[in-house]
């Protein structure tokens, strides 16, 4: 029986992300490749959505499901700019993932988030500069698309690059359904780290997933 797997991957692409960017756009076939050839039953397609800070050029780079290829064809032409402050528009990025993303039907979803800056809002950091310590200016709070995603049985994995996401990640694990929720922490290895990271993490997701589906069989 083939295993419908939809992974997204969700980036922070302002001027700091430029190497994550190259090595995501260097790597994500290769991943996913390697990852079937160990599941042959398993079935690929990829989303991206890229996001950068309020009046930023193309505030949101998205892509619906497609293959790995093209997906990774469409990272490599990605340029790192933007970002006039810390903190970063995650709010509105986590509702594209519900918003602009065409999820079904599928089996295992997964969102892998890689960004080295926080959402706007003195509840998610330490005193970033932040030209809005209030919170979203459209006020949306990255908790609600959050919680969609945690209701829908999404693997939610965020990749930690900086420790100024790390009040953020705090907050996002208490209202994500533990099972499944997961955090990478990349700050010492670095970009050349994502692929073998990646690698192990998505083994083991789908080795999870595989699993709980047993135990409902039962």
């Amino acid at each position: 029986m083939t295993l419908r797997i939809k992974l997204c991957f969700l980036m922070d692409c302002t001027a700091s992300m430029q190497p994550w960017i190259k090595s995501a756009s260097q790597t994500i076939y290769s991943i996913i490749q390697s990852t079937e050839q160990r599941y042959p039953e398993s079935n690929f397609t990829v989303a991206f959505v890229g996001y950068r800070d309020y009046g930023d050029y193309e505030q949101f780079i998205i892509r619906n499901f497609t293959t790995p290829i093209r997906i990774e064809q469409h990272i490599r032409n990605i340029v790192a700019t933007g970002g006039t402050d810390d903190a970063e528009d995650v709010a509105w990025a986590l509702d594209k993932l519900r918003t602009a993303i065409d999820w079904y039907p599928s089996d295992l979803q997964i969102v892998y988030h890689i960004a080295d800056s926080p959402a706007h809002g003195l509840n998610y950091h330490n005193g970033i500069n932040d030209r809005f310590p209030s919170g979203d200016p459209d006020g949306l709070d990255p908790i609600e698309p959050l919680l969609w995603l945690s209701d829908n049985y999404m693997y939610y994995t965020f990749v930690r690059i900086t420790h100024h996401t790390d009040k953020m990640i705090d907050i996002f694990q208490k209202y994500y359904n533990p099972e499944f929720f997961n955090v990478i922490d990349l700050s010492v290895r670095g970009p050349n780290g994502l692929y073998d990271t990646l690698s192990e993490d998505l083994d083991s997701t789908i080795t999870h997933y595989i699993s709980s589906q047993d135990r409902e069989v039962d």
